[in-house]
């Protein structure tokens, strides 16, 4: 019996750890398949990252070989209250202070999911009440006093508000009766309700090197950033997406101090989507983020990269 038919769609629910598409000295695309030999596969990859074609399948001269590769790091997240800083300089103080951990609970599977547990922390790590912890005694209050409940405590004419995280009730056993509340209160720096933080930090994280200026106005990675052509004196890179109004493309020879203004390392910034960049050795690397508008700029979290291994003219 056959069974013939056609397919509506197709997912791919787990990828390998690299993509290889092949550019004929025609300029014809070709995608090369990894996979064991005889199985009509182009080439294997081992754990180093090194590519080997077998008999049949070498590239021919003038081809050229472009590898995407796919990592796996643990989920990042850096941020900075630019407003905070400036405040407490104003009065005298350093203006900035660093605290440094990781995720314990809920566990943070993507750097979204850090960068959310980073801007909580760093709210109230930047408010007038952080790590207000106490407690005081009152006798018949006005209303019952719950845990959980929010409390406006006001000093030298400034109000913050604190969580009550215990309540304990002593009976008077008098007539009329008298209830002695004693009132634990903290605020969530102090004493975290729904994350829990370590101050351990795995040997294999990566701490970016810079924090977005403005905490969640990091712009999106360029992850279908493509070099369209590659020459002796040029490469020709498609960005993926438009820039920003007002923004661009900023590539430099180092991963790091991405900002506005120029730098030993910078090698352009394009307003457009596409842009050239121009060669001058055989080896090189770049590394390209998006950036606004804003005043200091807001940058891509993580940068798109590009290795090249091409003869110059």
């Amino acid at each position: 019996m056959q069974l013939s038919g056609s397919i509506g769609s197709c997912r791919l629910s787990q990828t390998g750890s690299a993509w290889i598409v092949s550019t004929l000295p025609d300029g014809t695309l070709q995608t090369r398949l990894d996979g064991a030999a005889g199985t009509g596969a182009d080439f294997r990859m081992d754990a180093t990252g090194k590519v080997t074609f077998y008999a049949g399948r070498i590239p021919v001269p003038g081809e050229r070989i472009t590898v995407f590769y796919r990592t796996r790091h643990r989920s990042v997240a850096r941020l900075e209250d630019q407003a905070s800083i400036a405040a407490e300089a104003v009065a005298g103080f350093p203006g900035a202070a660093r605290w440094i951990g990781k995720v314990v609970h809920p566990p943070a599977r993507s750097s979204a999911d850090c960068m959310a547990a980073a801007q909580a922390l760093l709210a109230l790590a930047t408010s007038r009440s952080a790590a207000i912890a106490g407690s005081y005694a009152q006798i018949n209050p006005a209303t019952d006093i719950w845990p959980g409940d929010v409390l406006a405590i006001t000093a030298n004419g400034e109000t913050v508000f604190v969580v009550v995280r215990k309540a304990d009730i002593v009976d008077g056993h008098s007539v009329p009766e008298t209830l002695n509340y004693k009132i634990s209160f903290a605020n969530d720096w102090a004493e975290a309700l729904g994350v829990q933080l370590s101050e351990s930090i795995p040997a294999d994280a990566y701490l970016p090197a810079s924090a977005a200026a403005a905490p969640g106005l990091a712009l999106a990675n360029l992850q279908q950033l493509t070099v369209m052509n590659a020459s002796a004196t040029a490469l020709t890179i498609d960005a993926g997406v438009d820039p920003p109004p007002g923004g661009g493309f900023e590539v430099r020879l180092r991963d790091f101090d991405f900002a506005t203004g120029s730098g030993a390392d910078l090698v352009l910034r394009s307003p457009v989507r596409g842009f050239t960049i121009p060669r001058a050795a055989q080896l090189e690397r770049y590394f390209i983020r998006m950036y606004d508008a804003s005043t200091p700029s807001n940058y891509s979290a993580l940068s798109a990269a590009i290795f090249t291994n091409l003869p110059v003219s």
